[in-house]
């Protein structure tokens, strides 16, 4: 009983603590984003209720991230600052199967036996089969989308001239908008400097654009390759009209897709017929 006393004190102080500092924002998103606070004193006791338990979570939550930060390689998803929290119910959790579950907490906190981590838990040599055919032509199943649709050709009838390829291009003559939509499947950890980078990439591409007289917007979205969805791709479905129920389903949807994908490469990781049109 003290300890549980103790604990929930903590939690009516952080939570009192919190109306006073009021809303803040937190990594790229924008001031005013995602959903609003709710304060101590506004709240009935029902709301009151709700909001100890969640505090007390969080402080479970927050001690459980303590002790992974100290654990180096297996404590690494504490630094993925721009994803979105993944959460899977129990009633997912009956539902994946069991090898694609276990691929996904394994990956999350990079105990599969690839070949760094044998590495280092056995000194073996082994290399990655990929990795030795990396100069072979991709097979046609990992051939980029991009590749064969929206060429640059839709851009130069009407906007400019440009050989990239944005993986979307949406525009409305009648508004006269265009938005350049690049998704990218990074590493987590690399989500930040996949952002800047395709931002940069076709910062000169809007900026013709906007010269010819088009406002122009460029979204570079990112899903980790583990299913950890990043912000700037609900911050689009955002912009795009898709909020609540239907932008929850979307983001569970899309790191679904994402981390069967992965699975997929995983499982054939050591298959000799890669490059080959099979």
């Amino acid at each position: 009983m003290p300890k549980l006393r103790s604990t929930l004190g903590r939690a009516f102080g952080r939570l009192q603590h919190q109306e006073l500092v009021g809303r803040v924002q937190a990594g790229r998103a924008g001031l005013g984003w995602g959903e609003a606070p709710r304060f101590w004193s506004k709240g009935n006791q029902k709301e009151r209720k709700e909001m100890v338990v969640s505090e007390v979570t969080r402080m479970e939550e927050e001690r459980y991230k303590i002790k992974a930060v100290s654990q180096g390689r297996q404590g690494s998803w504490t630094t993925w600052d721009e994803v979105v929290d993944r959460k899977i119910s129990w009633s997912d959790l009956g539902k994946i199967p069991q090898a694609r579950l276990s691929f996904l907490i394994r990956s999350t906190y990079d105990t599969l036996p690839c070949p760094r981590n044998l590495h280092q838990w056995f000194g073996n040599e082994e290399c990655c089969s990929l990795c030795k055919r990396s100069q072979r032509k991709p097979p046609a199943h990992l051939v980029r989308l991009q590749d064969h649709a929206f060429p640059g050709a839709l851009l130069s009838s009407s906007l400019a001239t440009t050989s990239l390829h944005p993986d979307i291009v949406v525009w409305s003559t009648k508004a006269k908008a265009v938005l350049l939509i690049e998704l990218t499947v990074p590493w987590e950890k690399g989500i930040e400097a996949a952002f800047e980078g395709k931002k940069t990439k076709y910062s000169e591409l809007a900026a013709e654009c906007r010269e010819a007289g088009w406002k122009t917007t460029i979204y570079p979205v990112e899903i980790g390759c583990r299913g950890f969805v990043g912000m700037s791709t609900t911050r689009l479905l955002r912009d795009a009209g898709v909020t609540g129920g239907k932008l929850k389903k979307a983001t569970k949807e899309l790191a679904e897709e994402v981390e069967k994908g992965s699975f997929w490469l995983w499982l054939r990781r050591k298959d000799k017929g890669w490059g080959k049109n099979t």
